[in-house]
């Protein structure tokens, strides 16, 4: 795998060698990684289904960079065949192997019991595949098309249909946190984190979900004039102040509230514009942010930290700046 790309087999995508259950015959494809796909849908037939319908589409877009004419499908479990010391798998294993086989294309498999069977093209295949690989990695959609793909076969249907606004939002009590070693161990990675901003669909989901969490708070706690004279900020793309809703909590006091939003069910850590920490810094008490997982399917407020910076001295956040702005004045 490209390590620039992914780190892991769980996401992206890399060069993948599996043999069938009972390693008679062996498969080699490039391959998505499933764990982003369980991640949105959970661990379940429809993530299978969106894992094969992402494939398509990546196939769809690259498949200019086939290494072959030709491919074959991928039988991992071949119920058919019985002579195998381990007859049965639960069902972890079988979903895990319909996950590998629903997301790996440009598939050759080998018959290792094959009397004519020859390891020429097991010698020889690698290159083409590995050539393939890179030219997938190079081509720029390829990236792009990445970062989205778990959401690309997002469908309405797959939101979660009744909507729970009435839970009592998390308290922030955060543990002391170092810095990270800049001395990089030994099988670590060097590469620093980049900015993985959520996507519009992501963020759009999130604040939503605020909004109608706000209303219906004030609502419930007898404050309808205050509820419909929350501000949708995020809606006024000629003015960012820093925050996305300007909300009121119980008592009628104003509230600035950021929404930091993300697909996934847990996330420790969020980005933030230099715009919003200052935003953070002026006012101080009256800021929040509110962080929105699972947002896509089914949106809830995971965590709320009130007075972001006011952790920062005490360690209690780690503040990292990952993007750098460079400014000069040319002459001439």
């Amino acid at each position: 795998m490209d390590k620039e790309l992914t780190e892991s087999t769980q996401n992206g995508f890399y060069i993948s060698y599996l043999f069938s259950r009972n390693a008679k015959r062996l498969y080699v494809s490039i391959a998505l990684g499933a764990t982003q796909f369980e991640d949105l849908y959970g661990e379940n037939d429809k993530a299978t289904e969106k894992i094969i319908k992402a494939k398509e589409l990546f196939v769809k877009n690259f498949n200019k960079y086939s290494p072959s004419d030709s491919f074959e499908q991928m039988d991992l479990i071949d119920p058919q065949d019985k002579e195998f010391i381990r007859q049965d798998f639960s069902p972890r294993m079988l979903r895990r192997a319909k996950n590998y086989a629903g997301g790996s294309f440009f598939t050759k498999s080998y018959n290792l019991v094959d009397p004519d069977f020859t390891e020429d093209g097991l010698a020889s295949d690698p290159k083409k595949y590995i050539d393939s690989y890179r030219k997938i990695v190079s081509d720029p959609a390829s990236s792009a098309l990445l970062e989205v793909l778990d959401e690309s076969v997002f469908e309405e249907s797959d939101k979660k249909q009744r909507k729970n606004y009435d839970y009592e939002l998390p308290s922030f009590n955060p543990k002391n946190i170092e810095p990270k070693n800049k001395n990089t161990k030994k099988g670590q990675s060097s590469k620093p984190n980049k900015p993985s901003p959520p996507s519009k669909k992501v963020g759009d989901a999130g604040e939503k979900h605020v909004y109608e969490y706000e209303k219906n708070k004030l609502v419930k706690c007898g404050r309808e004039d205050l509820a419909n004279m929350i501000v949708k900020q995020y809606e006024d793309l000629s003015f960012f102040p820093g925050y996305d809703i300007q909300s009121f909590d119980e008592e009628g006091n104003k509230i600035f509230i950021e929404v930091k939003s993300s697909k996934n069910k847990k996330k420790d850590y969020f980005e933030i514009s230099e715009n919003e920490i200052n935003a953070a810094n002026e006012l101080g008490d009256v800021y929040y942010v509110y962080q929105v997982t699972n947002a896509l399917t089914d949106p809830k407020i995971s965590t709320v930290i009130k007075n972001l910076m006011s952790y920062e001295t005490p360690k209690k956040i780690l503040v990292e700046p990952l993007v750098y702005r460079i400014t000069f004045n040319q002459k001439g």
